[in-house]
């Protein structure tokens, strides 16, 4: 199923103007999943010095992790694949993702999406059980997966705009509980329903299923979470577009079918040379960041300045909050890896340097065989003597 893709036009001032445009579509084939190069751009029309453009990989979601089908795009680093280590950092002891997952980029906060949790945790405790919303709120609470974990994740203007332009966000599906399907090839079909009310299709992770003593309850709080979720990101987009603070349009994107190796020979995030026998994470990766960081940076400036509270309340509320970012700039990519216990590694220098150590350890195991069979063959001669 192809997928709806838009470029976000945004201009607050006549004399600068930013665009965020999905340039490059791709299928990963091993992984069943969608993933997008956007080229994200600010323009000085009077001091074109001041210019930045960079280009940052986005995935789209399948709601594997965060049990949210709405196709919402986010930005990640590269592929956690062990055959491509000297292009994305690895960690070979798997202890915070597995081979094949994604290295997710986070560059600190400018959007007060708290507000917006805040505001659906209201209405859930209108409806439901309180007991049952506070065992939600627990499960989900500093965790990485479950449907309270998507705000968190584009807590940033930038990723924040691209996230809520999304075809399952700007049109409603009405009675449509956005829950993920899986193994069923409509991942990201949001016309697809699924008839079956079956735990394994919702993909409730073992935590939630030996914790929650009312499942049936527990899947419409959930349900209703992504209902009022997707209602209030649908209602900003609209006060968004209707205030000209972004511009979205269609474009046509068709995807290209390769594999994580290829995809991370495309980004090159670890400089890849064969000769160094301690890589590292490429300049050219780290300033990509930097620059996405920075333009998030004029983007919330010039909004603060733009924002009218009578006309974009909801806008008004999202900014108030100090930006929280990564500083510097240059450290955000750094700082994801380690945080991520990943590092460069050369994979044609580890293969010869463990057939070094092979040889080695061989050479003195031989060795110390060797001084056994002396001093066992000098003890012979001595008893001889």
């Amino acid at each position: 199923m192809d997928l709806q893709l838009y470029k976000i036009n945004i201009s607050l001032d006549p004399n600068t103007s930013f665009l965020l445009e999905p340039v490059e579509y791709y299928y990963i084939e091993s992984q069943i999943r969608r993933v997008l190069i956007y080229q994200i751009s600010y323009t000085d029309n009077i001091t074109p010095e001041n210019n930045i453009s960079t280009r940052i990989p986005y995935y789209i979601s399948d709601g594997h992790t965060n049990h949210f089908r709405a196709n919402i795009i986010y930005p990640f680093v590269c592929f956690h694949d062990e055959a491509s280590k000297s292009l994305c950092p690895f960690d070979p002891t798997h202890s915070k993702l597995p081979n094949g997952g994604l290295i997710k980029l986070y560059i600190g906060k400018n959007f007060n999406t708290q507000i917006i949790s805040e505001a659906i945790n209201i209405q859930i405790k209108k409806n439901f059980d309180i007991e049952l919303f506070y065992f939600m709120d627990m499960v989900s609470r500093h965790r990485t997966i479950g449907v309270m974990s998507v705000l968190p994740r584009i807590a940033n203007v930038l990723d924040y705009f691209i996230a809520i332009t999304s075809d399952a966000i700007i049109n409603l599906r009405p009675n449509k509980n956005y829950r993920p399907v899986y193994n069923s090839g409509n991942e990201y079909n949001m016309d697809f329903v699924d008839h079956q009310e079956n735990m394994t299709l919702y993909g409730l992770d073992p935590y939630n299923l030996q914790h929650s003593q009312k499942f049936s309850g527990f899947l419409k709080i959930t349900d209703s979470y992504r209902q009022i979720l997707c209602g209030m990101l649908n209602n900003h987009y609209n006060e968004l577009v209707s205030n000209n603070i972004i511009n979205p349009e269609r474009i046509n994107l068709r995807p290209e079918t390769i594999s994580m190796y290829e995809f991370n020979t495309i980004l090159q995030t670890c400089n890849g040379d064969i000769t160094n026998p301690q890589p590292h994470i490429s300049s050219e990766r780290i300033n990509s960041v930097s620059n996405y960081a920075q333009i998030s940076d004029l983007l919330y400036s010039q909004l603060f300045d733009y924002t009218d509270d009578i006309r974009m309340p909801f806008l008004s509320e999202l900014l108030l909050m100090p930006p929280e970012y990564i500083r510097p700039f240059t450290a955000i990519l750094p700082t994801n890896v380690r945080q991520w216990n990943a590092q460069c590694y050369n994979s044609e220098y580890l293969k010869y340097r463990q057939r070094y150590i092979d040889a080695k350890t061989a050479s003195q195991d031989n060795e110390d065989k060797s001084k056994e069979l002396l001093a066992l063959l000098a003890n012979i001669n001595v008893k001889k003597n």
